[in-house]
C-alpha cells in the first residue's frame, strides 16, 4: 500500500533538488507558487496535494520505487524552482 504522505526529502527528490535547497525555497514555493503546505503538526506533506501541484507543471509524476529517482522534469518547473542542480 502506498503511503499517504511525502517527507521533505521525498518532495525534494521529486523536484530534482537537494533537501537544503528545498528548505530554503519552501516559503516562496508555498507563498508565491501555490505549493501545498506541510500537514498541520507534522513534517510531512500530503502525497495527493503535492502530486497534483507537480502535475500542473510537469504532467503526471513518474516514480520508480519509493525513492522518487526516475522523474521526468519539465523546464517550467525547473525555472519555477530556479535551479539546475541535481538531487
Amino acid at each position: 500500500m502506498e503511503a499517504l504522505t511525502y517527507t521533505m526529502k521525498e518532495v525534494a527528490e521529486l523536484l530534482g533538488i537537494n533537501v537544503s535547497t528545498f528548505r530554503n525555497r519552501l516559503g516562496d514555493l508555498v507563498a508565491k507558487h501555490g505549493m501545498p503546505m506541510r500537514l498541520p503538526g507534522r513534517r510531512r506533506f500530503s502525497r495527493r496535494a503535492i502530486d497534483q501541484w507537480i502535475d500542473r507543471y510537469n504532467g503526471p509524476v513518474r516514480v520508480q520505487g519509493m525513492t522518487g529517482t526516475a522523474i521526468q522534469h519539465n523546464q517550467r518547473l525547473r525555472l519555477l524552482i530556479g535551479t539546475g542542480e541535481a538531487a
